[in-house]
């Protein structure tokens, strides 16, 4: 990506033949449904079914209002939202309504759906923190892999629903402060090079990031949690 020793260049010459717009190392990869993406994917169906697989061994032994009951309601939203989540970066529902409404309605009213939308969905996780999540964040590493992971997919979400408006002016410090004007200029459908380089590149790596903290959260849940179980039963032996 950085052209360390001339392998983008490299690389570059070689595909310049078959596709000029979109053969740069960083688009390929960072692009919608390329690698990273997929394995964003493959990350977030990992990480809802840990989240299922904790609501269904946590809820036949959890008896109402018990820090048992409240992980596996907490897991039950979680893995609820992930799948949510899965659907969105898979198949673009966004996109999906901003053009509908656009085409019935007109004026700003794709992008006041689209606002819509992304709050609904934030609402799901946001539930199963405030009303269930005590139990989950009593338990340091999990707390750290899980606002870790509220915190990138808030920044990539945040930044995507307001991308229009800023996204080619921080795209254009981040390209020349950041990585030195060091990768390959792309200007495709219409936007800049810089609106792409957020919205693929810095966007993505946000995304995946949260994807990885929210599945550690989901796999170190059951670790802490049945350490925690296991010595509160011990100091409760005579």
């Amino acid at each position: 990506m950085l052209n360390l020793f001339g392998a983008g260049d490299s690389l570059y010459d070689r595909m310049i033949d078959r596709n000029t717009t979109r053969s740069w190392v960083w688009v390929m990869l960072f692009s919608e449904g390329a690698p990273i993406e997929i394995l964003q994917w493959l990350t977030l169906a990992l990480a809802a079914g840990v989240a299922f697989t904790h609501y269904g061994r946590l809820s036949p032994i959890a008896a109402a209002g018990t820090p048992e009951r409240r992980a596996a309601l907490f897991w039950l939203l979680m893995g609820i939202a992930l799948m949510l989540m899965l659907i969105e970066d898979a198949g673009n529902m966004r996109h999906w309504m901003r053009s509908t409404a656009y085409h019935f309605i007109g004026g700003k009213s794709s992008k006041y759906v689209e606002l819509t939308y992304f709050f609904v969905l934030a609402c799901v996780p946001l539930s199963a923190l405030l009303l269930f999540g005590r139990s989950v964040l009593s338990l340091p590493r999990t707390r750290l892999y899980l606002l870790g992971g509220f915190a990138f997919y808030g920044l990539a979400a945040g930044g995507s629903a307001f991308r229009y408006d800023w996204y080619d002016s921080i795209g254009q410090w981040v390209h020349h402060t950041l990585l030195g004007d060091s990768l390959k200029i792309t200007e495709v459908g219409g936007h800049s090079h810089y609106f792409w380089l957020m919205d693929f590149l810095v966007e993505e790596s946000l995304e995946f990031a949260g994807a990885t903290l929210l599945a550690a959260a989901a796999l170190h849940f059951g670790f802490e949690f049945s350490r925690r179980r296991a010595s509160e039963l011990a100091s409760t032996e005579p």
